[in-house]
């Protein structure tokens, strides 16, 4: 629709023409992603896409030009508003969007192809994966923003964790800062698995910011888990044998905090844990699971073979009505064979 107006040359509204600008930046996302990873690109689109940059560095330069940039007394020199740039941005797209009205055709056709180059990169996922926020905040190398405050998390959570071993290591106030150490050993377990989750989509450039709040919740349902696994087992069960100096529990020390550090990374293996519990209650209240189908089974064997003793005296029935109606006499032979045969029907219900 937007772009048979463009053909029938009509007016386009304010959103129309960010729509184009839109266009225009995920393409050129596209191509610097293209041309940064060494990936060919055919020669028409990179000749395309120059102009389309020129044009779009016009209308910057004629909007920086034009546009007063002489702070206001009352705000002392400071930058402008959050809402003030936004909507700034917005008008700067509208030209932007404007003058790109003539290359609409050549954007649709440099989009789709650019998108199957970039398969299965999106302009989305390049976006989210742009390196904009510093290692160290102020300083060090750029990285993504998700990522950042996750490593924030893993950071404070590993603090977090040092911090309450040692208090519950001196402190004889033994469940506070013993439960502390859980969460912040069942948060770090959790922070792990979601930075080791993210990092090959980040890495790959596939990483779609719709998932960020799927790591959050596991986050949250890391802690909740990890917390609740180390309290509900206890580390002293794990008792070193002989056998296990040859695998991995015989250089592990178990501890309290080493299962809730598991729990949080591994949530899956404590929802399994927990069914597996619940089938342990239910066998010990309802009998064996063998017992319960066995028992089930011959309920559903009686239940049958009773309906089918209802089936057949009924059919019983049935015949000896006819046989009644009928001009049969008691004498004959058929009347005989006929009632013997209801006979055994009755014997065998």
């Amino acid at each position: 629709m937007l772009v048979q107006k463009l053909i029938d040359n009509q007016t386009l509204n304010f959103d129309e023409k960010v729509v184009v600008y839109r266009m225009a930046f995920n393409c050129e996302i596209m191509f610097d992603y293209l041309t940064a990873t060494g990936k060919q690109v055919p020669e028409s689109i990179g000749k395309k896409m120059a102009e389309i940059d020129l044009t779009i560095s016009k209308v910057k330069s004629e909007s920086f030009k034009f546009k007063n940039v002489t702070p206001e007394p009352n705000k002392k020199g400071r930058k402008l508003k959050k809402k003030e740039r936004r909507h700034e941005n917005f008008l700067l797209q509208y030209e932007i969007g404007e003058a790109l009205r003539a290359d609409i055709n050549d954007l649709v056709e440099i989009l789709e192809k650019l998108t199957a180059l970039c398969h299965p990169c999106t302009p989305c996922t390049l976006q989210n994966t742009l390196l904009t926020h510093k290692v160290f905040i102020f300083f060090g190398q750029k990285t993504t923003g998700f990522l950042l405050y996750l490593g924030i998390i893993s950071l404070l959570s590993f603090l977090g964790f040092a911090t309450a071993s040692i208090w519950a290591s001196f402190s004889n106030w033994y469940g506070v800062p013993t439960q502390i150490l859980y969460v912040c050993a069942a948060a770090l377990g959790a922070s792990f698995y979601s930075l080791n989750s993210a990092k090959k989509f980040v890495v790959t450039r596939t990483f779609d910011n719709w998932y960020i709040q799927h790591y959050y919740y596991r986050l949250l349902l890391g802690v909740i888990a990890g917390s609740l696994l180390a309290n509900i087992i206890d580390p002293a069960s794990f008792i070193q044998t002989n056998a296990d100096k040859n695998n991995v529990m015989g250089v592990v020390k178990m501890s309290g905090a080493l299962i809730a550090l598991l729990g949080g990374f591994s949530s899956d293996f404590v929802n399994k844990l927990f069914n597996r519990l619940l089938n342990v209650f239910q066998s010990f209240i309802y009998g064996d699971t063998e017992e319960i189908i066995e028992s089930k089974k011959q309920t559903m064997e009686a239940e049958m073979e009773k309906k089918s003793k209802k089936t057949i005296i009924k059919k019983a029935e049935e015949i000896n009505l006819v046989i009644e109606k009928s001009e049969l006499k008691p004498e004959d032979k058929m009347y005989k064979n006929i009632k013997g045969i209801i006979g055994k029907m009755l014997d065998e219900a």
